[in-house]
């Protein structure tokens, strides 16, 4: 067809040029070297060659070669891939190997730890055993001075089998210190050798699988220079088979043109033939009305006239129509022809596309096998790199083991604490100055932190409301957790720095991450392998806090973004701990017994820190959507404020100074103080909780513990001493306790809300001081049910 279609081409665009560079008979001797070389290729690999059809003269037969070839090569880069495949599989092993090999190094280091810790056991033996025989050469060195003094006759009968004693047991000593010591020397030798031995022999098989990689690359690197030169033969012959679709599209466009030629002479002629009938009708016409006016003139029959004239009409429709019908001989032939050439260019044509697409389908197979090579060779790069990776891990580790060798332990398990115990030894409590009045203790507060040298230095003020203040002093007494919301930048984390510098304490900052699970992400870890202690910040400061030095200042350890995980689950045992009415309430820190404990941390059941009374946790918290809500157990445990933002300026003012830190003893006393003061004003405001205990249970399904009367007792009264009001005080409590068991429950009914608010405002007991926090709170969860 191809043949056919080469002579068929003419006119404007011009016979389809054959192949200038390769002549047929060179291309299909080229083919044929080619076809000869992939099956040998594919004979010495063990793959069965292809049978191509035998090489003939004609384009057609070229391709057929070239796709026979396309196969071959594809099934012998089939045969390489699936080699190289399987040497990606024997490194895996080998790595394989490796990581057991490792875990089996870590075996022997612990037998070998255990084995010098049984030797340091017979050492010790031995030293009792010398200690002995020292003491009783002592004791015959006695008898040998009583001896000189007045018993020289048994002298030789005491010393004499004694001495012998000696020796013998002196010798077997030294025999048997000399032999544990040649045979675990010869052990570990033994050992040492063996490992050598399979590390040499594992880097001998790394070696060899490196080699057989660079091989397969080198046969890699060949296969694509064999495929880039196919491909370039495929760009060749799509190049020819891009110039036939040319000159066979040349070639139809001019057989249309010869076509519509052809038709237009011919539509010119049966024009001119139509016009040549019009006249001759007309003549007709001309004629048949001279007839009717000889007819009339002669008085022929009309009938037969008219029957003349319908038959000639007749005859004048049936020319018309075969005028309109019948076209030329020669131009309806001509006609025939043309279309049958253009058919057989249409079929030469799909034939072409066809083949271009399957050499475009075999292009795009070789190249997406030439993408798979360079991925085969990247991956080849890796391999390489990771065993040269491995190879600096094994030299690493040797050098681990070699230093493991060396320091069978570590000298304490706590480096950091350890070193606070060293620094702090004998250093007696800091003197603390007693709180006093705590309203006027309030009053020197707000003055002096709105003077806070930190804010100073950055040139700022801080502004904090005296009912925040009170509310800040009376949670210490409350709660050892404390829980800050508010919107941001109303000084949350802000308020516990000042406060600590005010009364000359301290505060140390805990950033919480997101996805704490345990205490060990906030209290550290035991490295098993390095044998120390991860000490984290947040162990560090309570280690701090706890020590004789600092055993009377306020220490405030701030918890930041606290809810950016559950506190529930990493503050778990805090939780526990800081309501445990012991004194010594303890924390875990490890399960396990470790070496060489600080003074400060007890070993009951593995290792406990006692949790420091002069330590308060301030927990920070923002509400969106990064974050988690606290859990009900949280707020009832904690003392919980939210402050509110544009506090009015506070004057300055001139506070006497203070020789030391506010003793945490003395703030202690005075909480304890307050209490018995105010007993009967905290005793109000548990009964007037207890009222409302009844609606609750009835319209809420909400009931609460002995907890909240704990609370209560220890808020109201220091609040109260302070300077504020049992309103105040009973106000903050059922805004932030009572009322948050309610909270963000949808069940809940806006008219139960209401009727809550007016049961308060019936019942309040403070006229000078009425339940603003909380009836805002009510309004506010209203109007959320509300909108739904």
């Amino acid at each position: 067809m191809a043949k056919g279609r080469r002579q068929g081409a003419g006119g404007r665009g011009g016979q389809p040029r054959q192949r200038a560079e390769v002549p047929p008979d060179k291309a299909e001797l080229a083919a044929e070297e080619a076809l000869l070389e992939a099956q040998i290729e594919a004979e010495a690999l063990d793959v069965a060659p292809v049978q191509a059809e035998a090489v003939t003269g004609g384009t057609a037969q070229q391709y057929g070669r070239a796709i026979a070839d396309l196969e071959a090569a594809r099934k012998t880069y089939d045969v390489l891939a699936k080699r190289h495949q399987e040497q990606l599989d024997r490194i895996q092993s080998d790595r394989e190997a490796l990581n057991k090999e490792r875990e089996e190094l870590d075996a022997d280091r612990v037998a070998h730890d255990e084995t010098q810790r049984e030797f340091a056991e017979r050492e010790q033996a031995l030293a009792v055993r010398a200690a002995d025989l020292d003491a009783r050469a002592d004791e015959i060195a006695r008898q040998q001075a009583d001896a000189e003094a007045g018993f020289l006759a048994r002298r030789e009968e005491i010393l004499g089998p004694v001495t012998s004693r000696i020796a013998e047991l002196t010798s077997a000593w030294h025999e048997q210190e000399l032999g544990l010591l040649a045979d675990w020397t010869d052990k570990l030798t033994e050992r040492r050798e063996a490992l050598d031995k399979e590390h040499l022999e594992r880097i001998e098989r790394l070696q060899g699988a490196e080699q057989q990689l660079e091989l397969a690359r080198i046969s890699l690197s060949k296969d694509r220079a064999e495929l880039e030169r196919r491909a370039a033969e495929v760009d060749a012959a799509r190049s020819v088979l891009e110039e036939d679709e040319s000159a066979l599209e040349a070639e139809r466009e001019q057989l249309v043109a010869r076509a519509r030629r052809a038709a237009d002479q011919e539509l010119r002629e049966l024009e001119l033939g139509r016009e040549r009938l019009l006249e001759r009708i007309d003549d007709l016409q001309q004629q048949v009305r001279a007839a009717d006016e000889l007819k009339r003139t002669m008085g022929a029959d009309p009938a037969r006239v008219l029957d003349d004239l319908h038959a000639a009409r007749e005859r004048v429709r049936e020319l018309e129509r075969e005028l309109d019908t019948r076209p030329g001989v020669e131009v309806s032939e001509e006609l025939v022809h043309a279309r049958q050439r253009l058919r057989d260019a249409e079929a030469e044509r799909a034939e072409s596309l066809r083949l271009q697409r399957e050499l475009q389908s075999q292009l795009d197979y070789m190249q997406a096998q030439l993408a798979e090579n360079e991925r085969l060779q990247l991956s080849n790069s890796a391999l390489q790199e990771s065993i040269a990776a491995y190879k600096v891990e094994i030299e690493e580790f040797r050098a681990q083991f070699a230093q493991l060798h060396d320091d069978r332990e570590t000298v304490t398990a706590f480096p950091e604490c350890l070193g606070m115990d060293k620094k702090f030894s004998g250093r007696p409590p800091t003197p603390g100055t007693p709180v006093g009045d705590l309203a006027q203790f309030v009053e020197e507060l707000q003055v002096r932190m709105a003077d806070d040298k930190d804010a100073r230095a950055q040139g700022k003020r801080l502004n904090y409301r005296l009912a925040d203040l009170r509310v800040f002093v009376a949670g210490l007494a409350m709660s050892r957790l404390h829980l800050l919301e508010g919107t941001s930048g109303t000084g949350k984390t802000t308020l516990p720095n000042a406060f600590a510098n005010a009364v000359g304490g301290a505060a140390r900052k805990v950033e919480i991450q997101a996805g704490w699970r345990d205490k060990q992400d906030l209290l550290g870890y035991y490295n098993s392998f390095e044998r120390v202690y991860r000490e984290s910040p947040c162990l560090q400061y309570l280690y701090r806090a706890g020590l004789d030095f600092y055993s009377d200042q306020i220490i405030l350890i701030v918890l930041d973004e606290m809810n950016l995980s559950h506190p529930e689950q990493y503050f778990a045992d805090f939780l526990s701990a800081l309501e445990d009415p012991r004194a010594d309430a303890l924390i875990s820190i490890s399960d396990r017994s470790l070496p060489q404990v600080p003074e400060k941390m007890q070993t009951k059941t593995g290792v406990q820190l006692r949790l420091p009374p002069n330590v308060w946790f301030i927990g920070t918290a923002n509400q969106d959507e990064t974050t988690f809500a606290f859990a009900p157990k949280t707020y009832d445990r904690a003392h919980v404020m939210e402050l509110q933002p544009n506090a009015p300026s506070v004057p300055a003012a001139s506070v006497p100074g203070r020789e030391g830190p506010v003793s945490v003893h003395s703030l202690h006393d005075a909480f304890r103080a307050a209490e018995v003061s105010h007993a009967n004003d905290a005793a109000r405001a548990r009964q007037f909780v207890h009222d409302l205990a009844p609606f609750f249970n009835e319209r809420f399904r909400v009931s609460w513990g002995n907890r909240l009367d704990q609370h209560i007792s220890r808020f109201v009264p220091v609040d109260l001493a302070a300077g504020g009001s049992v309103g105040e005080a009973l106000d903050h409590l059922l805004a932030t306790k009572v009322l948050k068991k309610i909270q963000g429950r949808h069940s809940i009914r806006p008219d139960a809300l209401e009727e809550l608010a007016a049961l308060i405002e019936e019942g309040w007991l403070d006229r000078n001081h009425g339940p603003e926090l909380t009836l805002a709170s009510i309004q506010n969860e209203i109007e959320e049910l509300r909108l739904g």
